[in-house]
């Protein structure tokens, strides 16, 4: 997944958190960002309208990191991820 895009997915995920932790690929969204299930539909409501996809919510129901998110994304947009 390219840098503008990640950087694009952090600036989501501050916004709908309202964290001030640093946006890790490591880090939980629920233990470390504070995320809830009413988050989570924003952030999933977010992230498809910004970048025009669509997440399966058998995939999303299975993000549990940063990372996870990335890898998400970037399986629904066929563009490559971080490893």
């Amino acid at each position: 997944m390219e840098d503008g895009i990640q950087t694009l997915v952090n600036q989501l995920l501050v916004e709908i958190s309202g964290t001030r932790k640093t946006i890790a690929p490591t880090k939980h969204l629920v233990e470390d960002l504070g995320f809830d299930s009413l988050k989570m539909v924003d952030l999933m409501m977010a992230i498809e309208e910004r970048f025009d996809v669509a997440i399966p919510v058998a995939d999303a129901t299975r993000i549990r990191t940063v990372s996870d998110l990335y890898q998400a994304i970037a399986r629904v947009a066929n563009a490559p991820f971080p490893a």
